[in-house]
């Protein structure tokens, strides 16, 4: 790899390489990994792992630590064009596992998809989302009124499982805001 390259890295993702001790985020580190790794090899490692071949484990846990959108966008490339059920569905676990705010846009399509277990499964992002806090209760709130009417039971569980977990939130904040203020 040329060295030289890193300038071009560093600007892609947002840093300023005239910058000694320039300090980024996660985000900015998962993003330069991808462009080492390149799109390619992410969407093949996305292949590999929903075919769980041999040494799929340690790939699953290293595209979970760097999160490439480019592993997210093949996820959802899947569920749209693999005509093999499980292939989808697959595609679909991984990317709970994956996801990041950058697919909060897709929840409510796999919300509208003609198969339970794809619904249950964009509820699962939305859940994972929040635990991890990479979603704010603001960005989910809107998903979840829609949701609280769903067919699916499955899904209107889900919704009263996260509207709980944002309950606790908010009480526990409130509780550390009342300490601090005494």
């Amino acid at each position: 790899m040329n060295l030289d390259s890193w300038i071009e890295i560093t600007q892609a993702v947002g840093g300023k390489p005239e910058m000694k001790d320039e300090i980024f985020s996660q985000q900015q580190v998962s993003d330069a990994l991808e462009l080492i790794l390149t799109e390619s090899s992410m969407c093949e490692a996305v292949h590999y792992c929903i075919h769980k071949k041999p040494g799929h484990g340690l790939l699953l846990n290293v595209l979970k630590r760097i999160r490439p959108y480019g592993a997210m966008k093949e996820c959802f490339e899947i569920f749209h064009t693999d005509a093999d059920y499980t292939n989808k569905k697959s595609a679909i676990q991984l990317l709970v596992e994956l996801a990041d705010r950058r697919v909060m846009g897709w929840v409510p399509e796999l919300l509208a998809y003609d198969d339970f277990n794809i619904q249950v499964l964009a509820m699962n992002i939305l859940d994972k989302l929040y635990e991890a806090r990479l979603v704010t209760e603001d960005e989910i709130v809107p998903i979840l009124k829609d949701a609280e009417t769903h067919v699916n039971v499955g899904v209107r569980d889900a919704v009263k499982k996260i509207e709980y977990c944002i309950w606790e939130v908010l009480k526990s904040r409130e509780f550390v805001n009342k300490l601090e203020r005494e």
